[in-house]
C-alpha cells in the first residue's frame, strides 16, 4: 500500500495509540505543498478537519500530485489520527528578482509534540532555479530564510519539536538542523530528511555542529533514487522500495508501505542510482563557477524564463524538447560551444562511472 492506503487502515488511531512514526512523518511534510498561505497567514491557524471541502481543490492545485493531495487531504479531514491537527505559522515567500522560493509551516498535534515542517521546489522556474542553485552556492537565499522561520517558531512552541521536509524541503531541514543555534539543536527531537538533496561541501558532515544533531537525522531515498543523491549528503540513509523508476520515485505516493505500517526497505539503491551520484558529483567538481552559472541560466531559459511554470512543459516531452533545441540555435556560437563541451564532459564521466560500479559492483 502507500500513504493513502495508511490512512485508510490506520486513521482510526490516535497518536496515543500508534506513535507517530515514519510514514506518519511522511505524510506530514507532503502537506507542506497544499497552498495553505492562501488561507493563513504567520498570525493565524486551522485546524484541519475546518477546511471547507469546496476549497480543497484551490488548496491542491498547481503540483505534479494534485490528484493525490486532493484526494489524501480529504481522507485527513475525516480520521480521528489527523483531523484535530492545527496548521500555524504558514510563512511563504516567492520572490522572482532574489530568486527565493520558501515556505514553511508548523503542525500542532494532538499526542504529540510540534512538527515543524518545509515545502520542496514548486513548479515555478523560480524554485527550480534556486534548486540548481545547491550545486553552486554555499548559501542559497531559501536557506536563510529556514534559518529565520524555524529560530522564530521556537520561539513560539515550547518543548521538543521535530523538523522535517520532501525534497528541497529536506535539503532545509537538514541545513536549519545543522546551522541552528546549539540551544534548539537540542530541542529537535527528530530531524526527517526524505528525498532531499545535499551540499556542494563536503566538510560540514565532520564538523560539530553537524556531529551535535547526527543521530536526530534520519534521511530517507527511494531504491532508484535521482534527488537524494544529487551533492553530498550523510552516508546513513534508509532506502526505500518504490513504485515506477528513475525521477518518477522522487513522487511519495510511489513510496511502498508494508502491512505492519512501515516503509519497505532496501539494503541498497539501484546501480544506476549510484552511477548517477558518482557522475553528478565528479562533474560538477570540475565545473568552474562560470559553468555552472552558464548551465543554470540555459537549463531555466529553455525551459520558458524565470516567469515559467514547469507543469505544462514537463508534461509534453516532445514541446520541452523543442523549446530547449529552439534556445539552444539561438545562443552565439561560443555559447553553444560552452554548453556542448560541458554536455559532453558529462556523458564522459557517466560512461567512466559505469564501468566503475561493473567493476566494483558491491561499494556504494
Amino acid at each position: 500500500m502507500n500513504i493513502i492506503g495508511y490512512i485508510k487502515k490506520y486513521g482510526n488511531l490516535s497518536f496515543q495509540e500508534k506513535p507517530l512514526n515514519n510514514v506518519d512523518a511522511l505524510i506530514l511534510t507532503t502537506l507542506t505543498y497544499l497552498h495553505f498561505e492562501l488561507m493563513i497567514d504567520e498570525n493565524g491557524s486551522m485546524v484541519v478537519s475546518n477546511v471547507p471541502d469546496d476549497f480543497i481543490p484551490l488548496l491542491c492545485e498547481g503540483e505534479f500530485t494534485t490528484r493525490s493531495n486532493e484526494k489524501m487531504f480529504r481522507l485527513l479531514k475525516t480520521v480521528k489520527r489527523y483531523r484535530n491537527i492545527e496548521v500555524r505559522y504558514v510563512y511563504s515567500v516567492h520572490d522572482k528578482l532574489n530568486t527565493i522560493q520558501f515556505f514553511g509551516m508548523t503542525l500542532i498535534i494532538p499526542g504529540y509534540h510540534p512538527f515543524v515542517c518545509y515545502r520542496g521546489t514548486d513548479l515555478t522556474l523560480v524554485g527550480w532555479k534556486e534548486n540548481l542553485m545547491l550545486a553552486t552556492n554555499k548559501v542559497v537565499p531559501s536557506q536563510v530564510e529556514v534559518y529565520n522561520y524555524t529560530n522564530y517558531v521556537s520561539k513560539k512552541i515550547n518543548g521538543p519539536f521535530s523538523i522535517g521536509g520532501h525534497s528541497k524541503g529536506g535539503n532545509l531541514a537538514l541545513f536549519t538542523a545543522i546551522y541552528s543555534k546549539p540551544d534548539i539543536q537540542e530541542r529537535f527531537d527528530k530531524v526527517y530528511v526524505f528525498d532531499g538533496p545535499g551540499f556542494n561541501d563536503n566538510k560540514i558532515f565532520s564538523s560539530d555542529k553537524y556531529l551535535r544533531v547526527k543521530d536526530k537525522i534520519i534521511q530517507f531515498v527511494p531504491k532508484d533514487d535521482v534527488v537524494g543523491c544529487l551533492l553530498y549528503t550523510p552516508k546513513d540513509k534508509l532506502i526505500i522500495k518504490a513504485k515506477s523508476v528513475h525521477f518518477l520515485q522522487h513522487n511519495p505516493y510511489l513510496w511502498i508501505i508494508n502491512r505492519k505500517g512501515d516503509f519497505k526497505y532496501s539494503k541498497k539503491g539501484t546501480r544506476f542510482a549510484r552511477v548517477r551520484r558518482r557522475t553528478m558529483m565528479l562533474w560538477i567538481n570540475q565545473l568552474t563557477p562560470e559553468d555552472c552559472e552558464l548551465m543554470i541560466d540555459k537549463i531555466v531559459d529553455s525551459l520558458g524564463g524565470i516567469d515559467s511554470t514547469l507543469s505544462y512543459r514537463l508534461r509534453l516531452i516532445a514541446l520541452k524538447f523543442k523549446t530547449f533545441i529552439s534556445s539552444y540555435f539561438g545562443y552565439s556560437k561560443d555559447v553553444r560551444k560552452r554548453i556542448r563541451k560541458l554536455m559532453l564532459l558529462y556523458f564522459k564521466i557517466w560512461r567512466e562511472s559505469r564501468i566503475y560500479y561493473l567493476k566494483h559492483p558491491k561499494e556504494d
